[in-house]
């Protein structure tokens, strides 16, 4: 029966159910990571075939360490389309013969929906809306809900959206924002002649930043895109402007970031990730909860459910059956990672 290792908080109850059904032994996550239960777990753990993991794990639990200790792994896949955690082990892969995979497209829809969903929440201070009518101050005549120079919050129509990474995500999110009549631009690393001609092509984040009203960042984080908006794109983007962050927290240096929410050189943010989730800056987490006066930034924070809907989740949990499946009946991976292809 093949051995399969779970390495994250909870395998999700249709993905154990449908390996089960196919024979599929599945064992883990170990309290202290894989790393140590190679040691201390009572199972065979030698006998693991496949792994699989969530791409925001610790990448010290698939390391080339790690996984040269398990003679037979013949797969590690990743749950959801983002894979940053198996990033540093892309020469590991490619020497090995060890499959590494993702699930593609499996959310990015759900994704890009989660991004607008930010962009209006954000840019209408819905939440401090939400808070000022519960508080009973709605009817107060005594209570203003908003700061004189914040009374009339700009449409979307009026804004332009600045996507920097134009992938699967980022052009969906383009789409979106198109059809709430926002000017789209985006920051990629090559010009793309497959979309609309109007998207406007910026071949820098800073650039991007200094023309966008809203900056979105919806690209792969990896090694190469750590800070990548750094203080700099921050300032750039201005004290009308708002960042909402869908890809990954490291992307984003998030100390500037508060900072800069605090100095009031930043409109706001919507942020689905975090630099050291679950972990969230205290600082952070006490912005945007003004409800009379001087309102201070417009802050939205969600706990990275982006990319989780109902649909969504059965396409994740497809995905790594199909590639578990493929490999064990000697086919090769369905949706091996992109460096691997």
């Amino acid at each position: 029966m093949p051995t399969i290792y779970f390495s994250g908080r909870k395998l999700p109850d249709q993905l154990r159910q449908q390996l089960g059904q196919l024979g599929h032994h599945i064992i883990g996550p170990f309290e202290q990571g894989l790393a140590v239960g190679l040691a201390t777990a009572s199972e065979n753990v030698e006998s693991i075939e496949y792994i699989i993991t969530v791409g925001t794990a610790p990448p010290s639990e698939v390391s080339p360490t790690v996984l040269k200790r398990l003679p037979n792994l013949k797969l590690v896949a990743c749950l959801g389309s983002g894979y940053e955690c198996l990033v540093p082990a892309i020469d590991f892969f490619r020497n090995s013969g060890i499959y590494a995979t993702h699930s593609t497209d499996a959310n990015s829809s759900c994704v890009a929906d989660q991004c607008l969903a930010l962009v209006l929440a954000c840019t209408r201070r819905i939440l401090q809306g939400d808070m000022f009518v519960r508080a009973h101050l709605w009817d107060n005549p005594t209570k203003a809900f908003v700061a004189p120079t914040l009374q009339i919050p700009r449409g979307l129509g009026e804004l332009k959206i600045g996507i920097l990474g134009l992938g699967t995500i980022g052009l969906k999110v383009a789409k979106r924002a198109a059809a709430f009549e926002m000017q789209v631009g985006y920051c990629n690393r090559r010009k793309r002649v497959d979309v609309n001609p109007e998207y406007e092509f910026f071949d820098s984040p800073l650039a991007l930043a200094e023309w966008c009203d809203v900056f979105a960042v919806c690209l792969r984080a990896d090694s190469s895109t750590f800070h990548i908006v750094d203080r700099a794109v921050l300032e750039a983007i201005g004290a009308a402007g708002f960042l909402v962050n869908i890809s990954r927290g490291v992307a984003v240096d998030e100390r500037a970031l508060v900072q800069l929410l605090k100095e009031r050189k930043l409109a706001g943010c919507g942020l689905d990730v975090f630099e050291n989730e679950p972990v969230v800056d205290e600082e952070l987490l006490g912005l945007g909860l003004e409800t009379t006066g001087d309102l201070g930034p417009s802050v939205i924070l969600a706990p990275h459910r982006g990319g989780w809907t109902s649909i969504a989740r059965r396409n994740m949990c497809q995905a790594v059956v199909d590639n578990v499946q493929s490999v064990f009946l000697g086919q090769g991976p369905v949706s091996p990672i992109p460096e691997l292809r």
